[in-house]
Order: structure tokens, then sequence, then C-alpha cells
């Protein structure tokens, strides 16, 4: 059982004041789920390398090819590179030297969008999901991903 959650957001009034706005998720019987998304860096043109989630009852994981190449301080921190082999582009483990499977950015926000489906779906007296996103750091926010519900076709 979760009690009420609140979040704070702050927008700017027409006087160019200030306004925080307090939204308060109502208790109830929620699924939690802690969520991590690893990109490229913190401008709005860098990707999405890696997409993970973890409940109590299982987790998501899922490599992300990114568009371009990766800059030297993502290979660093993210311990991948991006290789090629021909025509094709890979990820590549700097730790194991192995290839990591990994889809495009739109199938693994499909598969992260089925798998909190399949959650749901397999706890019918939970009320909803409620996603903890742990680094703000980061310039992605989750709400971003609300949005892909709108671009991802059925």
């Amino acid at each position: 059982m979760v009690s009420a959650i609140s979040e704070d957001s702050v927008s700017a009034s027409a006087s160019g004041q200030c306004v925080v706005v307090k939204e308060e998720l109502p208790a109830g019987n929620y699924i939690l789920v802690a969520v991590e998304i690893d990109t490229t860096g913190r401008r709005l043109i860098d990707e999405i390398v890696q997409l993970a989630g973890y409940t109590s009852k299982g987790n998501f994981q899922q490599y992300i090819m990114p568009y371009m190449n990766l800059n030297q301080a993502a290979r660093q921190r993210h311990q991948i590179r991006v290789i090629s082999i021909g025509f094709y582009r890979m990820l590549k483990s700097m730790q194991t030297y192995k290839i990591i499977k990994s889809k495009s950015e739109v199938a693994a926000l499909m598969d992260f969008l089925n798998w909190l489906e399949t959650l749901l779906a397999k706890q019918p007296n939970k009320e909803g999901i409620v996603m903890l996103y742990h680094d703000d750091r980061k310039f992605i926010p989750l709400h971003d991903l609300g949005g892909a519900q709108e671009v991802l076709p059925d």
C-alpha cells in the first residue's frame, strides 16, 4: 500500500513569479517500478543507450543501438562501444569484449510498455503503476516516456 506521493512542479505565473504546484497521487495499492535510463549525455540530441526497470516480481533490461557512435565520455561511463562489421553496427562490451544484443529505440520502448502492461495484468488487484526514477541529474525526464505512447503504434 502506497500512501499519498506528491510531486512538486514549478511553473512561472503571468507576473513572472514562480508558483509551486503540488500534485498528489491518491493512496492506493500500486506496483512500484524502479526505472533506469542510461543516455549518452544530458543534451537534447543525446540518445538513450539502455532502458531498465525493476520490481519485486521481475525486471526489464534492454540496450538500445544509438544512431551515432558514442563519444569518449559515454564509452567510459557505460563501458560499451559501437563497432561496425561490414554494413552492420553493433554494441560491444568493453569489459567482456562480447557483442551486446540491442534494439532500436522504438522497439525497446514498445517492449518496455508491453512489460509494464504485463505486470499490471498479472496483478489485477493493483490500481496502477508508480514509476520511480532515481537520477535527477539526467536530461531525459521520466514523464517523456508518457509521450512515447502517443508516438508508438498500437
